[in-house]
């Protein structure tokens, strides 16, 4: 995409590893000085172009292309001289923005991978933590808490039984576009919009968390869509008229484990039909739901089988 780009251009590009370098022809316009322009964009795995932002920057005379890109921009871009010249050069550059990652579902809890460690996906808690203080994603750096509401990476890990680093909250989730492709197990991250055909719901929010409207047996309900919950959560009293399906036990920060019943629920989100495994939150808990006039949670049960756009931004979600 980029080539074409630079060859539309009229450019010649030049390959340094994961970043590519075009310097275009020097303008000769009578009483015009003469200079030229450099364009650079990182490879996100060497072959394939990743999404991209662009930027300016004009350096002096008798600086090197190559040192220039590596002096403003950091490792990661050209680590050599390209060649020198005696009239400034203007970088037209290309940060990524767009980063893919191994997606894994796990004991029915969604984890991102991020340098081989496991962190837990939801978009139902506000805030992140682990057990790193620094993390960068698609270029953006995070700095993390040990632990929210008396749970570290240590006690999720019990939880959800499985070994993970900690949890991406809605903090972090919040700036990004996602793909999420269970199926392939693939999570796009993006700084800038990504698209998606799907149906498209709207998303209002509650400290961040991300609520939907669901439609139950002909009535609509304000639920909150959290992807940190393995089932989905019906607070009302006909819930036990669906069909049963056994008994789970969740947890749930600040609170600990519980254990629910639960019921098969046909529900309809913007025309997209699914049957969803619900239980009923425990007393304080299910009490909490009222603080933001939402009737319950639809958990990560709608990601399986499909690919789901979640933009938080735009406040919407894709199905």
């Amino acid at each position: 995409m980029f080539s074409r780009e630079i060859k539309r251009a009229g450019l010649r590009p030049t390959v340094f590893g994961d970043t590519v370098l075009s310097r275009a022809r020097p303008n000769k316009a009578k009483g015009r000085p003469r200079s030229n322009s450099v364009e650079a964009q990182e490879f996100s795995d060497g072959s394939q172009p990743s999404q991209s932002v662009e930027f300016s920057r004009t350096f002096p005379m008798s600086c090197s292309a190559g040192i220039a890109l590596r002096n403003e921009f950091g490792r990661g871009w050209l680590e050599r001289a390209q060649e020198r010249t005696a009239v400034p050069y203007t970088l037209h550059c290309r940060r990524i923005s767009m980063l893919k990652l191994p997606l894994v579902f796990r004991d029915g809890h969604l984890f991102v991978e991020l340098e081989r460690e496991l962190w837990l996906f939801d978009t139902g808690a506000p805030t992140s933590f682990g057990e790193v203080k620094n993390l960068t994603i698609a270029e953006e750096p995070f700095t993390l808490s040990n632990s929210y509401m008396g749970l570290t990476a240590a006690t999720l890990s019990q939880f959800v039984s499985v070994q993970c680093c900690g949890l991406l909250g809605a903090d972090i989730l919040g700036r990004f576009d996602h793909i999420l492709d269970c199926a392939r197990g693939t999570l796009s991250v993006s700084t800038t919009e990504l698209p998606h055909s799907g149906q498209r719901l709207h998303l209002s929010e509650f400290m961040g968390i991300p609520i939907l409207i669901a439609r139950i047996a002909g009535n609509d309900y304000r639920m909150f869509f959290d992807t940190g919950a393995q089932i989905s959560y019906f607070q009302d009293d006909s819930l036990k008229d669906f069909p049963a399906c056994g008994s789970v036990t969740d947890f749930y920060p600040g609170f600990g484990q519980f254990q629910t019943d639960t019921h098969h629920i046909e529900v309809s989100l913007g025309g997209v039909h699914c049957t969803l495994r619900c239980g009923i939150l425990p007393g304080l808990l299910g009490a909490t739901l009222m603080m933001a006039d939402t009737q319950g949670i639809i958990g990560n049960q709608i990601l399986a089988n499909r690919i789901v756009g979640y933009f938080p931004r735009r406040n919407a979600l894709c199905l």
